[in-house]
């Protein structure tokens, strides 16, 4: 079992202010290799492989044990034909507590299921990024707090992990401003790690681009129950997300400045809301 811990180091910057297949859940990456979705079905967790005439594989088993419809999240990368999964599991009996769990095959051998984390308070939301060239450190972003169904809200922060390719995982709080702190998204450039997540109703969008992690709060108001997209390309940092007038959002950052606008149009038949980002060379499959 390697346990989440609460070592108190580097990664432990709190973000300050400055100014997948059909399924119950899906989660693919649309800037990694379109091989390794991830998905619930009735048997439970699986990750599959998409073969080179765009159909899939039946997917290998990760869990039987899936949370529910709406508490089953998961996320998955993948380089080099290998994989590395993180999702979410309720534990125990009398109480049910939302924890995190993992497999991998990323390093070589494949790594069955292991459990992650184990705190009192619910963990869930995660979300993955490699380090390009490297892979190391794996960058494990996740949601730790919430109340149980039909329980009155309470706090969540941010948590991020730094993982090893022995499976191992050191982490810290990230952001813990504010009073609701969810659904986070990441990408790894060089040694920069770019994250966006919904707080108190508002899209953010950090970085640690300047050794420490440093926080935009956009001012167009979000969905709670959405998750943000962050996307780099070319030195433009770009955040994208689902408004309150439901039409999705975009924000691009060029030398240090934030502009944003509305990606789809207004008075649409119905609702429209963010999805994923679709890099140009792969346009044509998105």
């Amino acid at each position: 079992m390697r346990l989440v811990g609460q070592r108190t180091a580097a990664c432990q910057d709190r973000v300050g202010q400055s100014t997948r297949r059909s399924g119950s859940a899906v989660r693919r990456r649309p800037n990694w290799p379109r091989e390794a979705p991830w998905f619930v079905d009735a048997s439970g967790s699986r990750i599959t492989k998409r073969l080179t005439d765009g159909t899939y594989t039946p997917g290998r088993l990760l869990s039987r044990n899936w949370a529910s419809s709406s508490d089953t999240q998961g996320d998955v990368v993948a380089t080099g034909g290998q994989w590395w999964a993180v999702w979410t599991e309720y534990v125990g009996t009398s109480r049910p507590q939302l924890e995190l769990f993992q497999a991998y095959t990323i390093g070589g051998a494949a790594h069955g299921r292991q459990r992650i984390t184990a705190n009192p308070l619910r963990d869930w939301g995660p979300t993955l990024a490699l380090t390009p060239g490297s892979t190391f450190p794996l960058n494990l972003i996740w949601v730790r707090g919430g109340p149980e169904a039909g329980q009155p809200e309470t706090q969540t922060d941010l948590r991020r992990g730094l993982g090893s390719a022995t499976g191992s995982w050191s982490s810290g709080n990230l952001a813990t401003l504010g009073f609701s702190n969810v659904w986070p998204d990441a990408e790894v450039v060089g040694t920069t790690t770019y994250v966006t997540w919904i707080r108190d109703g508002r899209a953010m969008a950090a970085d640690n681009q300047s050794g420490r992690f440093v926080s935009h709060r956009f001012n167009t108001p979000a969905i709670p129950h959405g998750r943000p997209r962050v996307a780099v390309s070319s030195g433009t940092v770009y955040a994208g997300w689902t408004a309150t007038v439901n039409r999705a959002f975009v924000a691009a950052r060029v030398g240090g400045v934030w502009t944003g606008a509305f990606a789809s149009p207004a008075n649409l038949p119905r609702p429209s809301s963010w999805s994923a980002w679709c890099p140009a060379a792969a346009r044509r499959r998105c």
